[in-house]
């Protein structure tokens, strides 16, 4: 899978395009300065340690969230329609600070319809001017948009959706690139999927079994590709359907994993549980 090219057309704008691109720079501006007001010293440094090489202004996800509603709400009389609010989301996303790219992320999962969210149109911007851009790399930040966007997205009813995030995990590293973090979304979006099989395809476990381990092969060195797939496959382990083939795919690749992903990938199962000890002693 390659993400669409990122052909924007070029040329003069209507009133109207220009009145969106004002306003949602002002919803991200007035959203950004928002966390800046309330960012604590001590959250931030606390954040920064634990997620290692990443910028922080100092905000957990409830002030963040206090800020985007803040924004928001003061816009009610002119509520931003869809089109401001994923451009307004982007210009968070594109953010150097984690906590601010989370208000992007927020503002796409909370107020936006998820008749506009869960479109093709929506999804290649955010592939484009997001996953494209490597505004999403580190593991935080990553399996915040699949939580918070990519599974809304997902679980929307769009099977073409399903398949096109699914397809995440066939993205190639370059020689300039690597897309670890796109091939974690791709897995992570669809964690305890069970509780929504009714949205999604008919062969989903079959299909999230063989994206696990595209995303495995892809990068087996690679300690959060290893961990983001074992996050999945656990609950997988427990399910009736997906169970067999689920420890199939961890056995044939045993060598690959490493001490910590086996710890992971046995976490919810009970210690007598014989598939425990199996997996345990993978080499």
């Amino acid at each position: 899978m390659s993400f669409a090219s990122h052909n924007r057309t070029v040329g003069s704008k209507s009133k109207r395009e220009v009145d969106v691109e004002e306003s949602a720079s002002s919803i991200s501006e007035d959203i950004a300065h928002g966390i800046r007001r309330r960012a604590n010293p001590q959250t931030k440094e606390w954040f920064t340690n634990y997620v290692k090489g990443t910028t922080w202004m100092g905000c957990k996800m409830p002030t963040v969230r206090e800020a985007v509603k803040e924004v928001v709400k003061k816009r009610r009389r002119d509520t931003p329609n869809s089109a401001q609010l994923l451009d307004a989301a982007v210009d968070l996303l594109q953010h150097q600070a984690c906590d601010v790219k989370l208000a992007g992320m927020l503002l796409l999962s909370e107020h936006m319809p998820i008749a506009d969210l869960a479109t093709n149109s929506t999804v290649q911007r955010l592939e484009e001017d997001v996953l494209l851009q490597h505004c999403v790399d580190d593991w935080s930040s990553a399996d915040w948009f699949a939580m918070k966007v990519l599974r809304k997205i997902v679980f929307g009813g769009n099977h073409d959706l399903v398949r096109r995030v699914l397809d995440y995990t066939a993205v190639q590293d370059t020689n300039t690139s690597n897309y670890l973090y796109v091939r974690r979304c791709g897995v992570v979006s669809f964690l305890s999927f069970e509780k929504n099989r009714d949205k999604l395809p008919y062969d989903i476990g079959r299909q999230l079994v063989d994206a696990c381990e595209r995303s495995l092969l892809a990068s087996p060195n690679e300690r959060f590709t290893q961990t983001g797939i074992a996050w999945v496959l656990r609950y997988m382990l427990l399910g009736d359907e997906e169970k067999d083939m689920t420890l199939k795919m961890i056995v044939d690749h045993g060598p690959l994993w490493t001490k910590e992903a086996k710890k992971s990938l046995t976490e919810k199962l009970g210690k007598k549980d014989p598939r425990r000890s199996q997996i345990l002693g993978l080499t």
